[in-house]
This record gives C-alpha cells, sequence and structure tokens, in this order.
C-alpha cells in the first residue's frame, strides 16, 4: 500500500542513527540540569530546546494514503514529497491509524498513519522511500 507524506520547504531531515543520538544527548543533558535544580532557560539551553524540538518531529512520521492532499501540500508549500510502500501487514504491524476527525478530513477521506522514526528508517530502504524535492524539481 502506498503512503505519502507532504512537507514545507526546508521541513525534511532524514532521520538517521546520528540524529538518534544527538536527540537522546541534548534529552539527556537537559533532564541533568533540570534534576539538578536548574529550571532556568539560559540562550544556550533554548538553542538545545528548539534542536530537540526539531529532533523530536521527525522520531515521529505521519503519512497519508491520500496522494493528492500529499502532494498539493508539498507542491504549495514548495517542499518535499516523500513517497513509500508499505505491505498491508506491516502497516497493521507498525502503524497507527488516526481516523478523520473534522468534517474537512472526513469529506476529504484523510487518514492519517504514523510511524515512529526509528522503524521508517530501518525499512526505508525495503518500503522503497523516495523522496520528490518539489522547489528544485529533483529527486
Amino acid at each position: 500500500m502506498k503512503l505519502y507524506r507532504g512537507l514545507k520547504a526546508g521541513e525534511f531531515e532524514a532521520f538517521t542513527p546520528e540524529v538518534l543520538r544527538s536527540t537522546h544527548k541534548i534529552l539527556q543533558s537537559l533532564l541533568e540540569k533540570r534534576a539538578k535544580g536548574d529550571l532556568s532557560l539560559s540562550k544556550d539551553l533554548q538553542k538545545d530546546v528548539s534542536k530537540f524540538l526539531k529532533f523530536q518531529r521527525l522520531m515521529q512520521q505521519s503519512f497519508t494514503d491520500n496522494k493528492a492532499v500529499a502532494q498539493s501540500y508539498a507542491k504549495k508549500e514548495k517542499g518535499t514529497f516523500i513517497e513509500i510502500d508499505v505491505p498491508l501487514r506491516e502497516i497493521l504491524k507498525y502503524f497507527q491509524l488516526d481516523m478523520p476527525r473534522s468534517a474537512q478530513e472526513r469529506k476529504r477521506s484523510v487518514f492519517s498513519y504514523s510511524i515512529q522514526g526509528e522503524v521508517l528508517l530501518r525499512n526505508s530502504k525495503r518500503w522503497r522511500l523516495k523522496v520528490f524535492r518539489l522547489a528544485s524539481s529533483k529527486r
């Protein structure tokens, strides 16, 4: 089953083992400071929080089975369009399915399939992950 994701320009960054290590390092540092009673938000700490939030978005990835919706968003944002081809049994195993909530989502039949970044990374080659950068028309 093909799943798709549209992203804003500059929003796409591959979830790599280095990103995972960096995320854990930042989180450990933040938690150690807070455990010692340092609840302040220095400029350095604010930079770490911003970096962590960016990486955190990579830890959970959301896709849809509605190609037109994902492609339209990516085109509008001059961003990135991502496509994967996942066997149905693996969608049931690895993805969390979110049903359409709003009337507009139900009308357009937008389902959301969420997966952990680590699982996507492990399976990206087998699921034939393709990335299309629409702003520059390069793959």
